[in-house]
């Protein structure tokens, strides 16, 4: 994907945020938002870009915001990476969902704690692998609730037989707890 430098400013600045004087040659944008954020994007001599995590955060936001396809080669790209981080969460963590500690019978998702539309990053320290169900039912709330909500889980899960059906969706109906129901 190409830079789109010019529009991608008038973003930040549209968003509240403020364009800042570069501190070094290599800086093509140095910008603070409106939460006193600063992102960076650097160009070396042969025009290849470096961001810094904000811009890494904001950019996406802005690339969807502005309706600005991504290419085909760029959704290969980001499955390859999506894949990559997969393989070192499988790694870290294990392959049991990070809620319910379930092993995954489908593709784990990735879950990020602090979420990406509250501004989180892809980090790996800020992700793990979830089941969907699970990473449905946490959607992007605040990171105390979803430690509430897993304790909440693992909880009703010790009722039950390690081979019963379990889905993190029939404990919540987006305000507490309700009814448990198991499938076998």
């Amino acid at each position: 994907m190409t830079l789109a430098l010019g529009a991608f400013t008038e973003w930040v600045q549209a968003k509240g945020g403020e364009i800042l004087s570069p501190t070094n040659e290599w800086e093509i944008l140095r910008y603070q938002t409106s939460e006193n954020h600063v992102g960076i994007i650097w160009q070396n001599k042969k025009g290849l870009h470096t961001f810094s995590e904000r811009v890494k955060s904001d950019y996406p936001v802005f690339v969807r915001e502005a309706g600005l396809a991504p290419t085909e080669k760029t959704e290969r790209l980001l499955g390859a990476v999506k894949r990559k981080q997969k393989s070192r969460l499988l790694d870290r963590d294990g392959a049991t969902c990070c809620y319910c500690g379930q092993f995954f019978d489908d593709p784990p998702t990735i879950e990020h704690f602090h979420s990406i539309a509250g501004h989180g990053n892809n980090h790996d320290d800020n992700c793990a692998l979830a089941c969907q169900p699970c990473n449905l039912v946490m959607g992007s709330l605040p990171v105390v609730t979803k430690i509430h909500r897993r304790d909440q889980i693992r909880e009703a899960m010790l009722d039950h037989a390690p081979w019963e059906y379990f889905d993190a969706r029939s404990l919540f109906n987006g305000v507490g707890i309700v009814a448990l129901e198991v499938q076998s």
